[in-house]
């Protein structure tokens, strides 16, 4: 049964669609604005309008159209990137590809009255690692690399202001009110007594170092490259991209990575041993991660089914991971707070 604080939920949030471009339309937006011809191809996208762009020299790019409202996080997104490639060259993550007139993305007007924003980035080239079968080295690997995004966007500053995002792990509790969407009864009490659990820590979160972070390294943005013959990793979409807690980023990433045999944690282990390598984690991070990873466990749990259901027509889409999260709960359920904190400090 659930708890009353679930029982009486707040208004759910709610987010425009992505602007309505046709793929004739966004090749034209790409020959006009960006001077080139290409064949567009739609990709899926939670907030954006997103197609894969293939041009005549067979080079690929994304173009990514956004509604107005959501100038300030373009400039955010644009503005990171362009930081990344400066901090470390070598870092892959998507290049800002600027328009005929130089800007970083254009304006849109439609026959309607109503503006978008499109822009271009370049293409990441390999596998997303949701599609593969890793082991340790290669989890050590993503660590390191996910450390040495964070250090390039160590020094990033910027003025942006973004509205309250779902998924900052921060406003965890602000999923409360979606678990009457998750059917399961077992699933709901585990999530609200994590969320409870969370809210007596809250506190020691906003006390851990910050900085500017991804913060959405899920595996469909964490790419293993084509181009390299040792286990090498680049990052795409930063639309979550936050200034947060930097042991966010690692829960984040470590969150879809439970094992499905063996020790729940042992993949999370191996990420968090590489990402120690570079960037060492201090003993108040090691003590909150368990707590994270399962937070966020919680918000993929709620917010996907809470999606799912209002947009049916994309539900296969926004349940990739709500499945999994119920899975992957159950498995870390088996644990206790010290036997999890004990694994992963053996790191």
């Amino acid at each position: 049964m659930m708890s009353d604080r679930t029982a009486k939920p707040r208004s759910c949030p709610s987010f425009p669609p992505p602007p309505a471009i046709t793929v004739e339309e966004a090749s034209a937006v790409t020959r006009s604005a960006f001077g080139f011809d290409s064949v567009a191809t739609p990709l899926d996208g939670e907030q954006d309008r997103n197609f894969q762009l293939v041009d005549g020299e067979g080079r690929h790019f994304i173009l990514k159209l956004s509604n107005a409202s959501d100038r300030g996080m373009i400039e955010l997104q644009n503005a990171a990137l362009d930081h990344v490639a400066a901090a470390d060259p070598d870092c892959i993550v998507p290049r800002v590809v600027r328009a005929e007139n130089g800007q970083a993305f254009i304006r849109v007007e439609h026959d309607d009255g109503s503006v978008c924003f499109a822009r271009i980035l370049t293409f990441v080239h390999g596998r997303a690692i949701g599609e593969l079968s890793l082991g340790p080295v290669q989890f050590e690997r993503i660590g390191e690399s996910i450390a040495r995004l964070d250090l390039a966007l160590s020094r990033f500053k910027h003025g942006a202001e973004r509205a309250a995002m779902i998924w900052d792990i921060r406003k965890a509790p602000d999923a409360r009110p979606l678990l009457r969407y998750v059917k399961d009864s077992e699933d709901r009490d585990r999530a609200t007594r994590i969320l409870d659990a969370f809210e007596q820590r809250m506190e020691g979160l906003s006390a851990q170092r910050a900085q500017f972070v991804h913060h959405d390294l899920n595996p469909s943005n964490v790419i293993a490259l084509s181009a390299t013959q040792a286990p090498s990793y680049g990052f795409i979409d930063f639309g979550d991209i936050e200034h947060a807690p930097l042991i966010s980023e690692l829960a984040i990433a470590a969150a879809y990575n439970v094992a499905v045999e063996g020790h729940p944690l042992s993949a999370i282990r191996a990420i968090l041993t590489g990402y120690a390598s570079v960037t060492p984690l201090v003993e108040e991070e090691i003590e909150l991660i368990f707590t994270l990873i399962s937070v966020r466990l919680v918000q993929s749990l709620a917010i996907s089914h809470w999606r799912a259901q209002v947009t049916p027509k994309n539900s296969a889409y926004l349940l990739r991971y709500g499945n999994k999260a119920s899975s992957d709960l159950a498995r870390l359920a088996t644990l206790s707070d010290e036997d999890a904190r004990t694994y992963l400090s053996d790191h």
